[in-house]
């Protein structure tokens, strides 16, 4: 225990952080952030100092990321805030975020649906790993594989020699008629299809086998039987086909990563292996989806602003801006607070950039840049047509908002990409802006060529080094600090105070 503990804390310590927390659960006033403090748990309990190179720790660690999907989850549902109707008004009111209805709620969340909803940890991906999945057949629905082994198709096993008998019911026939039962007990029919499933989840090639002996004799299955014309006498060892291997170059062998996971990886590798490879959700704070929440109060203005073909008055924009904001984790007092920042913002907008709206060529428009390592996603803010007055000459813009973290050579990286994306889908992008929303205030950002070849061997790097499995630590003191992981990362720079 104590290497799991970081041999400092006891049982006794244990003990009293958990009574801690729990009358903290009881508390009213106290606003829940399950996520969050998980991460103080495993903190306290030095997790952190576990040894992500050892297969073992790392699968533990997995497990535990897990469990905090699993939080996830249940917080985005329940800590999700909605309008309603309050005297005759429309007016903002939060989510369930504390005292102990709220854990109970969790309770049977994990109880009665967690349980049986959530896989186990199954390994971090990787790009080139050549491996074979173990899965059951019924594991196995909805997935596929360019080759599918079957083995083991002998009588009794498959179909089962269960499938369709009695079988020992807790529960009264009163409760659980025998017209229930039957559905539960199974069929030759069920294990038919069950065994159709099994076969169409391969792609390419699917091999079928039995075995003559294990320790008594053993018949093939009638479903092989069927498959291989009813013969039954099958050969020991069969003329067994080499399996149709794909080009290399096969659009499913090349992998995809949003710019957004390109930048994680950047910026530290680590945090990029936690929170994409192994599973570390993000905890929800109220600010966020503020940032989104302004980009899509945008968009929709830009898309009136087409769909009405003339500018909008003021009394639409507040219409619009009342209607369309909206922060899904914030409680009533962040959200009236941040409302009124983004309406300052978004007036500010109207004041200074309103002929952007009568410019609008694309919103939320998708790219996709192909490498030879791989495939770069993302979506540009907003596109505009009429670029130094021309029709048809393009210019890329990305929004900034206070909350964004990311820097200008971030943003700088990912203008370039799109360009370089843009230009491959043969649209004529002749510029593009960085646009910071607080300070209003639009700055261009260099898009030719070398530029735009220059963030492709950046990108080409990056995707190598994720293939390779390279995952340093890159600690730097705010970038910590705004890492969900910190409380898990043994290079982590700031202090316990900090989580």
């Amino acid at each position: 225990m104590q290497s799991v503990f970081d041999g400092h804390q006891t049982a006794d310590d244990i003990a009293s952080y958990l009574d801690d927390w729990q009358a903290m659960a009881k508390n009213k006033t106290y606003p829940s952030n399950l996520v969050r403090d998980f991460y103080k748990l495993l903190f306290f309990l030095g997790v952190r100092n576990w040894d992500l190179d050892d297969p073992t720790q790392a699968a533990r660690m997995g497990s535990l990321a897990r469990f905090s999907q699993i939080l996830a989850d249940f917080e985005n549902v329940t800590r999700r805030g909605r309008y309603v109707e309050e005297n005759g008004e429309k007016t903002y009111r939060g989510g369930q975020d504390r005292d102990i209805y709220f854990y109970q709620r969790l309770f049977n969340y994990i109880q009665h649906y967690a349980l049986d909803a959530y896989e186990d940890f199954e390994g971090e991906e990787s790009f080139d790993l050549d491996a074979v999945s173990i899965s059951t057949i019924h594991q196995s629905k909805g997935l596929e594989w360019p080759v599918v082994f079957a083995p083991c198709l002998v009588e009794g096993r498959f179909p089962s020699k269960y499938a369709g008998s009695p079988q020992q019911w807790l529960l009264p026939e009163s409760v659980f008629p025998q017209d229930k039962r039957q559905r539960y007990q199974g069929s030759e029919a069920e294990e038919r299809r069950l065994f159709y499933v099994a076969m169409t989840r391969a792609r390419d090639t699917l091999y079928l086998s039995c075995f003559n002996r294990k320790k008594n004799r053993f018949k093939p299955s009638r479903f092989l039987l069927e498959i291989a014309g009813k013969t039954p006498d099958l050969q020991t060892t069969l003329p067994l086909p080499d399996p149709y291997v794909p080009p290399s170059d096969s659009a499913d062998d090349i992998p995809t990563l949003s710019f957004s996971e390109l930048a994680v990886y950047e910026g530290c590798p680590l945090r990029y292996r936690l929170n994409t490879q192994i599973g570390f959700q993000a905890q929800l704070v109220p600010e966020l989806g503020y940032g989104r929440s302004i980009h899509h109060v945008l968009r929709r203005l830009a898309d009136e602003t087409k769909r009405l073909q003339r500018s909008l008055s003021k009394a639409e924009v507040t219409a619009l801006f009342e209607r369309e904001f909206y922060l899904p984790f914030a409680n009533r007092p962040a959200f009236e607070q941040l409302r009124e920042k983004a309406t300052k913002l978004i007036g500010q907008y109207m004041g200074e950039w309103a002929d952007d709206l009568t410019r609008t060529w694309e919103t939320e428009r998708p790219f996709e840049l192909h490498l030879d390592e791989g495939i770069v996603s993302g979506r540009a803010d907003v596109i505009l047509d009429k670029e130094g007055g021309v029709i048809g000459k393009l210019a890329l813009v990305d929004y900034k908002t206070a909350t964004d973290p990311k820097g200008e050579d971030v943003f700088a990286f990912q203008l370039a990409i799109y360009a370089a994306a843009g230009r491959g889908e043969g649209i004529n992008v002749e510029a593009a802006y960085l646009h910071d929303l607080a300070r209003s205030k639009r700055s261009g950002m260099a898009i030719d060529t070398p530029e735009t070849q220059a963030a492709r061997v950046r990108a080409s790097k990056l995707f190598q080094s994720i293939a390779l499995a390279q995952f340093p630590a890159n600690p730097d003191k705010k970038r910590c600090k705004q890492c969900d992981q910190r409380a898990i990362c043994k290079h982590a720079d700031c202090s316990e105070f900090d989580l």
